[in-house]
């Protein structure tokens, strides 16, 4: 899913951690890399913390409680 939307750089520690605020669409998220040395190279961790709207949400539980209200009607007409 693309959610267009602007990033702002609120915290930053030069070749340690950069820590983001993310809005736009009715989404927003906040998300924080880490970078490391590791062996030869380098490690970047990668976390996204953002709430998921209730209307969201729904839209993606909607074919899961489509299919369960089916199958209770199915179950419902073979026990009659």
């Amino acid at each position: 899913m693309k959610v267009d939307g602007k990033s702002k750089v609120v915290k930053w520690i030069e070749s340690k951690r950069l820590v983001a605020d993310n809005k736009g669409e009715g989404l927003s998220a906040q998300i924080v890399k880490t970078f490391a040395a590791e062996g030869v190279g380098s490690r970047l961790d990668w976390d996204i913390e953002y709430p998921i709207p209730g209307a969201l949400l729904d839209k993606l539980a909607e074919p899961f409680t489509r299919r369960k209200s089916s199958l209770i009607k199915v179950e419902n007409l073979a026990f009659n």
